[in-house]
This record gives structure tokens, sequence and C-alpha cells, in this order.
């Protein structure tokens, strides 16, 4: 791949990427959250089409606009999310669009053959795997070996396996690398994306390290150290501006969680505080399990074991609706799909969950309700042409305004903030950056902030979790303890 750029509305994420993989040879692909890792892989998969650039194959220069196109080269890839069908077969998903028939005029497929062709690769690979298992029933740690079996059975000679470990036990990641090794011996190209650094001294021949949408370098794996991948992940340690204010050790309990386990089992046995005016950051890689653990207090995410304390009062918690009247708010990752409704106006928008305060009647006070949001837009200076404008007009910024107006109506105890700042513009991260500031001094609001720029989690959390693979692993004082994104970066990757 050369001089591979990638722009999305006029925003380059991807500039001058050059890639090079060998035959044969596990290359792995580094970065920090947001760094363009998959963004370059979905490019060489025909997910994305790039700007500018060329890719050539076996010295030939291809075009690639589609995942067929990229399966015609031989190049598939295992995303970190699971692209199974539920409900069917273990069978049915390895062939899944290369389905076997005994009847291909009539659309008969042949069951039994594609059972037993599955169930001798799966054999092959030593997979604890039934080609007859219904793919719903299986834990998430056994879909994933689902979609590596499929990938092999594509006779690949390249293959793009993003965090394939993300959902698998050590016992499980141990059988990965024992197949990627057996897949190298074939002479099939592995390109190995992961946060975690032990996974990559340990599977890969050579890696390359994107920042910021830029490639930084590529090297042979065995002569590097843990220190220099952070700091080529990194770049220059910039010393970060807190703003943070006095501790908050003296302040009364607010959230108390205990022994939280998700249904799911993506989560496992997490324990946390936060007090009253405090605003506490979640660090971690994505899939980490962050927003799961933010999503099972909100009520959003079923949880299978565990206590949720509020003001000291132990609380059920089984739905958003069920949050919000216990005071908790939470503007989510993907404010378009579950933060906003974009066919609604901006009014509408920003007084939606403040019906729950609402006596019930015949009919809604539309001029109080489009007052309160009127009232709300002033205090977030959000620009927009009136309450009527819709909601998919905005900006990105004016849009994540909204999502935080919505919640602060509701005069939240706790607010839950995820990925606040993705994706605005620098003017509308500093506002945000002070309305959370201002809601935890002022309003004395507890703050749960998830957020994948290091920057702002220094700057702005009184104490930070490190969430790795469900768990929270480690908690920083950011009032007593010398923080760096070095540090927060080697806890979470190594």
């Amino acid at each position: 791949m050369r001089g591979i750029i990638k722009e999305f509305s006029g925003v380059r994420v991807l500039n001058q990427v050059d890639f090079e993989l060998k035959t044969g040879e596990v290359h792995a692909l580094l970065g920090a959250n947001g760094a363009g890792k998959s963004t370059l892989m979905k490019i060489l998969n025909g997910i994305y089409t790039l700007t500018e650039g060329e890719i050539y194959y076996d010295g030939k220069k291809v075009r690639i606009h589609s995942p067929r196109d990229a399966y015609s080269c031989g190049i598939t890839m295992i995303h970190q999310e699971l692209d199974l069908v539920g409900c069917r077969d273990v069978s049915e998903n390895i062939y899944l669009g290369r389905e076997l028939y005994k009847d291909r005029a009539h659309r008969i497929l042949d069951r039994a053959g594609m059972r037993r062709e599955a169930q001798t690769l799966l054999d092959e690979l030593e997979f604890d795997l039934r080609a007859e298992d219904l793919v719903e029933k299986l834990p998430p740690a056994k879909q994933q070996l689902i979609l590596i079996a499929r990938t092999v059975s594509c006779n690949s000679r390249v293959i793009v396996m993003d965090e394939p470990t993300s959902s698998l036990s050590h016992n499980e990641t141990k059988q990965l690398f024992k197949v990627i090794k057996s897949l190298k011996r074939k002479g099939i190209s592995i390109i190995y994306i992961s946060h975690f650094l032990e996974e990559i001294f340990e599977v890969s021949d050579r890696l390359t390290v994107l920042r910021n949408g830029e490639k930084v370098t590529t090297a042979v794996t065995s002569e590097c150290s843990t220190q220099q991948l952070i700091q080529w992940m990194i770049g220059r340690e910039s010393v970060v501006q807190k703003n943070i204010g006095e501790p908050k050790n003296d302040h009364e309990m607010l959230l108390e969680c205990r022994g939280l386990t998700t249904l799911r089992d993506c989560i496992k046995n997490v324990s946390f505080q936060i007090r009253k005016g405090e605003i506490v950051g979640f660090a971690g890689v994505v899939g980490a399990g962050r927003s799961e653990i933010a999503k099972m207090i909100f009520g959003a995410e079923k949880m299978a074991a565990g206590e949720i304390y509020l003001d000291g009062e132990k609380v059920v918690i089984k739905s958003p609706t069920q949050a919000v009247r216990h005071g908790i708010s939470m503007v989510p990752e993907d404010r378009k799909q579950e933060g906003l409704v974009l066919k609604l106006n901006v009014g509408a928008n920003m007084w939606l969950s403040y019906l729950n305060k609402l006596k019930r009647g015949v009919g809604l006070d539309y001029k109080s309700l489009n007052g309160k949001a009127q009232q709300m837009f002033q205090h977030m200076s959000i620009k927009c042409e009136g309450v009527e404008q819709g909601i998919d007009k905005l900006s990105g910024g004016n849009q994540q305004k909204v999502a935080i107006g919505k919640c602060l109506l509701n005069e939240p105890k706790l607010l839950i903030l995820d990925q606040p700042t993705r994706g605005i513009d620098v003017g509308a991260k500093g506002e945000i950056y002070r309305l959370v500031t201002e809601l935890a001094r002022d309003n004395n609001t507890a703050i749960l902030y998830i957020s994948d720029e290091l920057e702002e989690i220094i700057a702005l959390c009184d104490r930070i979790y490190i969430v790795k693979q469900g768990q929270c692993v480690k908690e920083i004082d950011n009032h007593t303890q010398q923080v760096t994104k070095a540090l927060l970066l080697k806890d979470m990757v190594d």
C-alpha cells in the first residue's frame, strides 16, 4: 500500500501511509485508539474506498472497491465485531456466501456436506466446536473461533485479524497462536492488529506503528522494546495542563459498584466508586469493556452479578428508565444511533427524556417544554435556528451539546459521558470541558468520563481507573500521582 490517503467529509484520517506485507509473515499493526489501524485495513478489504494512493498485490496494481474485490485477490478480514448469523449453525456460518448445494438450480442446500466438511476443518484446527451447534447459543469466544475457521476455509493468502483475542481466554489465545504459526508455514501472510503488546512480541515478525493517521515506523519485532513501542505510539510526551481543582476525598460517596459482571461475560467482577462532585475517568483500549460497564450502571446492559449503591442504598437498575428515575443520565458513545432521534427536531430531542418528570395528562404543554429547551440552548451555547430545526442539520459539536443538554434537564446526580468529544471540533471540545468542570464543581454532580483521548482523562479527572479485558485493573489518584500518557498507555496495553 503506497501513499494511502483517506478523508471523511474533508477530514483527513490517513495521510500518506505506506504499508508492506511479505509472504508468510505475521505483520503487527500498532497504534493508540484512533491512530487509523482499522481504517487502513478496511481500505485493504474494500469496505472503505481510498481517497488517494495505490495498492499492489503480487507486484501488480489492483483496485479494491468492495470486500468481493479483496476476496478475489485472496484477502480476507476477521473483524473485531462478530459478523455472524446467530440463528444459523456453525457450518452455515463458515460457508456463508459459499454454500454447497445438492441441487443449485432449485437452491437445495447440501447441509450434510457442509457440516461434514466444516467438522473436518474444525478438527484440523483443534477447535472445540461442533458443526451443527447454533451460533447464538455459543459464547463470544467460540464465535470468534468460527470467524477464524471461516477465513481459513476460504484459502486466503492474506488474513487481517483485528483484535482477534479480545473475547478469547488465555488457553484459546494460545490455540489461536498455534493456528497462526501453522498458517505461516503454509505461506499465508497475516496482518495482526492488537493493543496487547505481549501478544505482538509473541506472534509477530515485523510491526508497523501508526500515530494520528500517519506511519511512524516499520521494524523487526525482536529488535524492539515495550518502552520503545509506547514512545512511537504516543510521540513526544507533552505536559498536560490539569484542571481538577482540590481533592474530593472528603466528599460524600454517591456511587459504589461491587463485583459487576455482565450476562454476556465480557465484564467480570468490576468494583469502583465515585464521590459527589468528582470526575472519574475510565482509560482503556477499544474493546476493553468501558462502555459495557457504563451501560450496566445505566440499565442498558444486563447484569449477571454484582451490586450498585447510590447514596449508600442498594438499588436495582434494569432499564435506562429506572436509571433516570434514580438520578442517572448517560450520553452514549454513538450519539446518532443511541443518543438522538434524528427524525425529530432539536427541541423534541432536548426534552424527550424530561417527559418522565411530567405529571400524566391528556396532552403535552409544548410551549413549556420548548421554553425549557430554549433555556438549555442558551446555557449550553448551542448554535441553531430554533427548537423547530431538524437535529440532523446541526454540526457534530452542536448535536453533542444537545445530547448532553437533554441529560442535564433531568438534573442528574450521576452523569455518564462516553466519548463526549469524539468527532467534534476544537472549539466545541473546549466548551464541553468547561461544562463538565462546572457541573462537578458548582452542582456537585458526579461524573463518569470515558474517552480515548488520554489528554482529556489526565486534564479533567480526579481519579482514573484502567480498564483492561473487562476488569478494573488499577486505580490512579490524579492529585497525588504524576500521570502521563505513557504511564496510562503502558497500563492499558502491557
